[in-house]
């Protein structure tokens, strides 16, 4: 940056101009970054997060009024980070080659998006608007991707704790692979409104492409006459096997689903399930006492992605979605028919008619066009699938892209139809897992060794390095006791034994609960 002056003000601190701004003050930098501090600083936080620091003189407030705290500085350009006279814990800058998302995803855990405090140093930010744009809207994303995975976490991880034991001791897995040629592309379906635009599109070309849908596209997908090859589900809840009863007890009972263990129980009834390893600390140990490798498919916040991301260990042939749309369309949720409806449907009364009930929703939704809109919580989905869609399951394309994505390319059908058929189809082959008793006892000993692991476990100075200390306590906590390791994450205290006892207690309980269930 060659407009950047370095310069020294009246008390002999560092200071600097950027163009014509100046970007500290040029008396007492010191005094100016303290004042700024203490505005800001209004509750106790464990992390900060500054974005363009300018030369560093706010990490020393941060450090005097948040003792303790990590500090994370975003610089706006490499010649100000290099330039800094102090150093924060962590900092980024746009010419250390690091995409902001991975480095963000590396320094920032889900638990911290629970305490932290975004600052801007505003005169950084108004000399250079746009790469402060940019690295606003990258930290928005991540933050809200961790904290909709966190409570995630904390709603639904006792449900995929007992998932994950009952489905290991009942299913019967199969693998998945690709044999001979004959397919173009995989088209990965889901039960956003597109879909019933796309999917008549389809059925001429059906003998040359591979169907992937999501199980809550199922329904839609064998009303347009279409047979899927593979059918993913990650969902954990009761109802979401409601989405498998043509496979379950329906004419579709040959086709492979695929799935982590901790999706709902409906699963282990599937004829052939193509199990995903998650990469978490019950599924390590679970799998690897039973002599199994599937595919390492971690979690990416949406089924769309990950399945997506199955294709795509599978072989490099062209992804096309459709259906995959994390927005209403003309205050429709989903492609029809979808349980959704029969769900509104059922609850509709006289006084609260079903569209009163949709009209509620979608007034709350942020505008794309005339025709789309989209809720808080879609968007996380949105932004964390066009986050990790080009990097990672490229080639991939649209038959009606999404205004709420931005990411995919739209594909024609007529281009759709003109690829060469060269890829193998997925096929499922059987495995030959321990026997069910065996795999309860499987069961009975991991349990046994993580409830011993939870046991050894000795308390940290700050929750934060939880992780780094006891990384096995760390992930069960996270799951079966977010509301009592929250507490303790914020609290001032952190080496109150009593708010360490709270969540080692209840996390061994949940263990003890787990273990009954195959007793």
């Amino acid at each position: 940056m060659t407009d950047l002056r370095l310069a020294t003000a009246r008390n002999g601190e560092p200071t600097a101009i950027l163009g014509t701004r100046h970007l500290h003050s040029r008396v007492a930098p010191g005094e100016e970054a303290l004042r700024f501090v203490r505005q800001c600083v209004d509750r106790r936080y464990h992390l900060v997060l500054v974005i363009g620091p300018g030369l560093g003189h706010c990490y020393a407030p941060f450090r005097q009024l948040l003792p303790g705290a990590r500090l994370i500085g975003l610089s706006l350009s490499g010649a100000l980070s290099s330039a800094q006279h102090a150093r924060p814990d962590g900092s980024w800058d746009p010419e250390t080659g690091e995409p902001l998302a991975d480095f963000l995803t590396r320094e920032l855990s889900d638990l911290d998006s629970s305490s932290v405090l975004v600052v801007e140093w505003p005169p950084t930010v108004a000399a250079l608007p746009q790469t402060a744009e940019m690295v606003r809207a990258e930290v928005t994303a991540h933050l809200r991707r961790a904290h909709s995975s966190l409570v995630t976490q904390g709603a639904s991880g006792r449900r995929w704790l007992r998932n994950q034991v009952f489905n290991f001791s009942r299913a019967t897995p199969v693998t998945l692979s690709r044999t001979g040629a004959g397919v173009c592309a995989a088209v990965l379906v889901g039960a956003g409104p597109s879909a019933e635009q796309t999917l008549p599109r389809l059925r001429s070309m059906r003998d040359r492409l591979e169907l992937w849908i999501t199980s809550s596209a199922l329904d839609t997908t064998i009303r347009h006459g279409l047979r899927p090859d593979v059918i993913v589900v990650t969902d954990a809840a009761l109802y979401a096997g409601e989405h498998l009863r043509p496979v379950v007890c329906g004419r579709l009972r040959d086709t492979p689903v695929a799935a982590p263990l901790s999706a709902t129980r409906a699963i282990s009834r599937c004829r052939r399930l193509a199990l995903l390893a998650e990469g978490d600390v019950v599924d390590q140990e679970l799998f690897s006492r039973a002599g199994l490798s599937p595919p390492l498919i971690p979690p990416h916040g949406t089924v769309s992605a990950t399945a997506a991301a199955l294709i795509r260990s599978t072989g490099d042939l062209p992804i096309v979605c459709t259906g995959i749309d994390f927005a209403w369309c003309c205050e429709r949720s989903h492609a029809r028919p979808h349980l959704s409806e029969v769900y509104r449907r059922a609850s509709a009364s006289r006084l609260q008619p079903e569209q009163t009930q949709v009209y509620a929703i979608v007034r709350t939704h942020t505008r794309l066009d005339e025709r789309w809109t989209t809720s808080p919580s879609l968007l996380a989905y949105s932004e964390w699938f066009r986050s990790v869609g080009r990097s990672r399951f490229a080639p991939i394309h649209s038959l009606q892209p999404s205004p709420a994505i931005g990411l995919t390319t739209e594909i024609a059908p007529a281009v759709l139809d003109s690829l060469e058929p060269k890829y193998g189809r997925v096929t499922a082959g059987a495995l030959s897992p321990p026997g069910e008793r065996e795999r309860e006892d499987v069961v009975r000993r991991t349990i046994d060794d993580l409830l011993e692991a939870v046991r050894m476990a000795a308390p940290p100075d700050h929750p934060r390095d939880l992780e780094s200390s006891a990384p096995v306590f760390a992930a069960l906590a996270v799951r079966l006791a977010l509301p009592e390791l929250l507490r303790w994450y914020r609290s001032d205290a952190h080496d109150d034994r009593v708010r360490w006892d709270e969540v080692r207690m209840t996390v061994e309980e949940e263990l003890r609960s787990t273990r009954e269930q195959i007793a």
